[in-house]
Protein backbone atom coordinates (compact mmCIF):
# COMPACT_ATOMS: atom_id res chain seq x y z
CA UNK A 1 0.00 0.00 0.00
CA UNK A 2 1.34 3.63 -0.76
CA UNK A 3 0.41 6.60 0.03
CA UNK A 4 -0.28 9.98 -2.47
CA UNK A 5 -0.40 12.56 0.80
CA UNK A 6 -1.12 11.97 4.69
CA UNK A 7 -2.98 14.48 6.51
CA UNK A 8 -3.38 15.50 10.42
CA UNK A 9 -6.71 16.08 10.42
CA UNK A 10 -6.57 16.69 14.41
CA UNK A 11 -3.65 19.40 14.37
CA UNK A 12 -4.01 22.20 11.97
CA UNK A 13 -1.76 25.93 11.37
CA UNK A 14 -2.74 28.93 12.31
CA UNK A 15 -5.33 29.33 9.48
CA UNK A 16 -6.63 26.28 10.86
CA UNK A 17 -5.90 24.54 8.25
CA UNK A 18 -4.91 20.81 8.32
CA UNK A 19 -1.30 19.50 8.33
CA UNK A 20 0.29 17.90 5.65
CA UNK A 21 2.31 15.10 7.22
CA UNK A 22 3.58 13.27 4.05
CA UNK A 23 3.56 14.17 0.07
CA UNK A 24 4.74 12.11 -3.00
CA UNK A 25 7.64 12.90 -4.67
CA UNK A 26 7.25 16.41 -2.75
CA UNK A 27 10.28 18.88 -1.80
CA UNK A 28 11.60 18.27 1.70
CA UNK A 29 12.01 21.31 3.61
CA UNK A 30 13.29 19.82 6.68
CA UNK A 31 16.55 21.33 7.29
CA UNK A 32 16.34 24.65 5.78
CA UNK A 33 12.98 24.95 8.10
CA UNK A 34 15.66 23.65 11.42
CA UNK A 35 18.07 26.22 9.89
CA UNK A 36 15.65 29.24 10.25
CA UNK A 37 14.32 28.21 13.84
CA UNK A 38 17.38 27.15 15.22
CA UNK A 39 18.77 30.81 13.72
CA UNK A 40 16.18 32.57 15.86
CA UNK A 41 17.08 30.52 19.05
CA UNK A 42 20.48 31.80 19.28
CA UNK A 43 19.99 35.20 19.20
CA UNK A 44 20.37 37.40 22.08
CA UNK A 45 17.73 39.08 23.89
CA UNK A 46 17.40 42.83 23.13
Amino acid sequence: MSFDFVIDMIGSTSSQLPVVLYLLDGTDITKEVIKELNKSNSREPE
